[in-house]
């Protein structure tokens, strides 16, 4: 695992910041702002890969678990720097290989094709039909012509290529394994649906309801296929998957986590929260696994680690002034009132409390079901208890979270490209 983290993941983590900073650096410069110095670039770029290597949950999967999940995330990583750097038949490519490695990165598959699409259509409807044409026709070969050499050895065989497509959808499993923190499990605690719903009735259900979660993100990125938009739409995408798809594991949450990573630096505050509420859910995984001590142990490093590099009242203003109403400068005179009582209300004393006491009070749940997890035995009648308890309150988070970064995307404007 550490051998192929550092031949394809820990060098695609440091290279997309570097390209990340690359970007900002010369949006600054063509907008005629005071950009940074090289050296405070290198600075950001080498604190920003250190936050990202330091993260428990991948640490925690990968060598605990015994998981190569490093390969498929690397490339997946890879993917978006090319995609940032213009490459997008490079971009296309290199995502073709994630997903033949392993089939959850489908998680991101949808953000990247209508980007791709977007981009496409955008082309042909504002400049050049032609080229647009083409540019659409050339994407739709990479991916077609890398499927078949990746796959062919399984195409060349009906029943074999069969056995596989079952092993990558496995409907017969059922709609989860264990105790994960999302939407169905927190549901079949009320309503047990295996009493009213067949595996393939189910899987309609849960194809249905993501799709509907989908759609905002998608046909946002479609119409104004930005850079920015697609970040967002990455991590909303991954989380619509992981609360309302069939058939997940604890250990999806990292096909969100690595996105939210790669926007740390945008938005500090609410993607550290998440990061820790993701390795607070893989929990019941970790006490099956006889991890909870390592578990414990890496993820007050890392809560530690990250608080000293930038202190949680930072985060909370910068992320106050970034959530600093827009409507204003965009919104017609019978909305001007409402955004100027909203920026009032956001930038009150009360505001910065009350997020820095919510963030407290959540990270103390999260210890306090840690301990309970760990040195209380559950009732006999309820032995379920507190893996259940975890998976909730994990889930009540990523709602919000899926909400908060899907509000984002959809009002973030066309700059960032």
């Amino acid at each position: 695992v550490l051998i192929v983290d550092i031949l394809i993941f820990i060098p695609a983590i440091y290279f997309y910041f570097l390209t990340q900073e690359k970007r900002v650096s010369a949006l600054r410069k063509k907008d005629s702002q005071n950009s940074s110095s090289s050296s405070n670039n290198d600075n950001n770029v080498i604190l920003n890969t250190l936050i990202s290597l330091m993260y428990p949950g991948l640490i925690l999967i990968d060598y605990g678990h015994f998981q190569y999940n490093c390969i498929s995330l690397g490339l997946f990583v890879w993917s978006v720097i090319a995609n940032l750097r213009k490459n997008i038949v490079l971009s296309s490519f290199i995502f073709c290989a994630a997903i033949s490695y392993k089939q959850m990165e489908l998680y991101h598959s949808l953000p990247f094709f209508f980007y791709f699409l977007g981009l496409c259509w955008n082309e042909m409807r504002y400049y050049s039909l032609k080229r647009g044409l083409i540019n659409l026709i050339i994407i739709s070969l990479v991916v077609i012509i890398s499927f078949m050499i990746i796959w062919f050895p399984f195409i060349i065989d009906l029943s074999q290529l069969i056995q596989v497509f079952h092993r990558i959808f496995p409907i017969a499993r059922g709609i989860f394994e264990d105790k994960v923190s999302n939407i169905w499990c927190v549901v079949n605690i009320f309503y047990k649906l295996r009493l009213f719903f067949d595996n393939e009735g189910m899987a309609k259900l849960c194809i249905l309801v993501t799709l509907l979660s989908l759609s905002p993100c998608l046909i946002d990125l479609f119409l104004r296929p930005t850079i920015k938009k697609f970040q967002y739409a990455l991590i909303n995408s991954s989380l619509s998957f992981f609360l309302f798809s069939f058939q997940v594991h604890e250990k999806s949450i990292l096909l969100a986590a690595i996105p939210v990573l790669m926007f740390f630096p945008q938005d500090p505050f609410p993607c550290f929260w998440f990061l820790l509420i993701s390795t607070f859910s893989l929990l019941p995984l970790m006490v099956k696994d006889e991890l909870v001590l390592v578990f414990c142990s890496l993820s007050m490093i890392y809560l530690i680690s990250v608080t000293l590099l930038q202190s949680i009242d930072a985060m909370i203003t910068n992320f106050i002034d970034s959530n600093n109403s827009k409507i204003l400068k965009h919104s017609l005179p019978k909305i001007q009132n409402v955004s100027l009582f909203f920026n009032y209300i956001v930038h009150h004393p009360f505001c910065k409390r009350a997020l820095r006491y919510l963030f407290y009070s959540s990270i103390l749940g999260c210890i306090a079901l840690t301990v309970c997890t760990t040195f209380l035995n559950p009732p006999q009648k309820y032995l379920d208890l507190f893996p259940l308890l975890v998976s909730t309150y994990s889930c009540l988070h990523f709602i919000g979270f899926w909400i908060y970064f899907n509000c984002k995307q959809l009002k973030s404007g066309d700059y960032y490209r």
